[in-house]
């Protein structure tokens, strides 16, 4: 019964997902949101839906820098010339300098002119959330659900926030739902896995993380969430070859550095420890979390003067990050001040 259900709702949405003709600017808001060309062109020809691009438009989102896009879907017949919005096209601009505040201004504009266009909503919820304002992109992504439910990657998103919010279940629901859609869809996966490990369900969440990785090898931030989930299931050394994996696929993800830092410090093996950690500090020399780590494996080796000096730098540039200071005053302690 449970399986009609989810086909029939499949279909409604497909439905209404096909009498909803996208537009240039349909296109460039989820591009700019982070949604990855090739999952777009398998939303647009799974569902019917009818995409509005003239050579104007291509031209456009290829200057926008989303030529592989524009390369996917070259083969498909222009149905009706359009352009993308010049706010828009800015929008995307700013975003992709990571000027969050000015994009959100842009896009907030566009979207008090055009509260029924989902991809929009969407766009606003991303540089919301890029802001850490989450409770904004979920009011955000919301919108974007009820104008447009047919998209899949909206619920993935509100699965992620609700991953944030530690709401498991409602982050399950929404996953599944876009599996109802796809059920090949990496992300979704992905989303399910984050459920399940709010909910601290290790093994299922384990399994929609393999899952996942089946379907998109070369995502980082899963081999670092699944690094978490060992971790916290008591495989240590299966927790560092995941986090060591993602670095691999991304040597720029701090929080992998970090994680690892962290796990290889409670391993007591310091000279690596801090190697990972420098480098997070060095990639992210405002991130308290990381400095919190680094204090922590200086304690740790007995190094206080030097776990001491972490935790001053960390509460100057954030004196409310509370979790610190218990740690500073035994730090204190351990030198008889």
């Amino acid at each position: 019964m449970r399986s009609k259900v989810l086909i029939l709702f499949a279909l409604v949405v497909a439905r209404y997902a096909a009498a909803t003709p996208l537009d240039c600017d349909h296109v460039l808001a989820w591009s700019t949101a982070g949604v990855s060309s090739r999952k777009l062109v398998a939303t647009i020809e799974r569902s019917g839906m009818e995409l509005y691009l003239g050579a104007n438009a291509e031209n456009q989102l290829r200057s926008a820098g989303f030529g592989e896009l524009v390369g996917l879907l070259h083969e498909r017949k222009s149905l009706n010339p359009s352009s993308c919005s010049l706010s828009l096209l800015k929008a995307s601009t700013l975003a992709g300098q990571k000027d969050y505040p000015r994009a959100e201004e842009l896009v907030s504009s566009l979207v008090e002119k055009q509260r029924a266009n989902g991809a929009l909503h969407f766009l606003l919820a991303y540089v919301k959330q890029e802001q850490g304002d989450w409770d904004g992109a979920f009011d955000e992504y919301t919108s974007a659900k009820e104008a447009e439910p047919g998209f899949p990657e909206v619920h993935n998103r509100l699965a992620l926030v609700f991953y944030q919010a530690d709401d498991g279940d409602n982050a399950i629901g929404e996953a599944r739902t876009a599996l109802s859609m796809d059920f090949e869809d990496a992300e979704a996966y992905r989303m399910l896995g984050l459920g399940h490990y709010a909910n601290q369900q290790y093994d299922s969440a384990m399994n929609a993380f393999q899952e996942s990785v089946k379907r998109n090898p070369k995502n980082a931030d899963v081999y670092c969430e699944m690094g978490m989930v060992e971790r916290d299931h008591g495989s240590v050394s299966r927790a560092i070859e995941d986090l060591r994996k993602a670095i691999e696929l991304k040597p720029t993800f701090w929080q992998a550095h970090s994680s690892l830092g962290a796990l290889l410090g409670e391993q007591n093996r310091y000279p690596e420890a801090l190697s990972q950690l420098n480098e997070a500090k060095r990639l992210v020399p405002n991130e308290p979390s990381v400095r919190e780590n680094l204090a922590g494996v200086y304690y740790r080796k007995g190094d206080y003067d030097r776990s001491i000096a972490e935790y001053r730098e960390l509460f100057r540039m954030n004196p409310s990050w509370q979790r610190g200071h218990d740690s500073l005053a035994r730090a204190y302690m351990a030198k008889n001040q």
